[in-house]
């Protein structure tokens, strides 16, 4: 069984710094998830992340554990945890396509309350964003 999780975070990056420190996250995470058989999509806004990680629920777990211990964020709120039948990413360790300011309208209304319950409609739309973003 392999399982999708969503998360979102705010970010502690100073404007200055962000370029360089992207190209540094999307490089450990391309290198620890192909080797963890993770697939899944990064999304950064100037004071945000959003991510969709897919693979076994050990191998999430570890990259998660990572994540939660990463000081370039605060906040890391799990919107999405569930069971899939396909991954979304199949042919992308990490997918990053640059910052991306224009979605934080997707990502902000899912900081203010963790349960997915209460926010799946922004859920789905910033999911298929995503998938919008990296598969075209």
């Amino acid at each position: 069984m392999e399982k999708s999780l969503l998360y979102v975070s705010k970010s502690l990056i100073a404007p200055d710094r962000k370029a360089e420190a992207m190209r540094d996250i999307v490089m450990v995470a391309q290198s620890r998830n192909m080797s963890l058989g993770v697939t899944g999509a990064l999304i950064a806004t100037d004071s945000h992340f959003a991510q969709l990680l897919e693979g076994t629920p050990e191998a999430i777990e570890e990259v998660m554990g990572s994540i939660s211990e990463d000081p370039r964020h605060t906040d890391v709120q799990v919107i999405q945890d569930c069971a899939i039948e396909r991954r979304r990413f199949p042919k992308w360790s990490m997918a990053y396509s640059g910052l991306a300011t224009y979605v934080a309208h997707y990502v902000e209304p899912l900081l203010s309350d963790a349960s997915v319950d209460h926010y799946p409609d922004n859920a789905r739309q910033l999911t298929r964003l995503m998938d919008k973003l990296v598969n075209g």
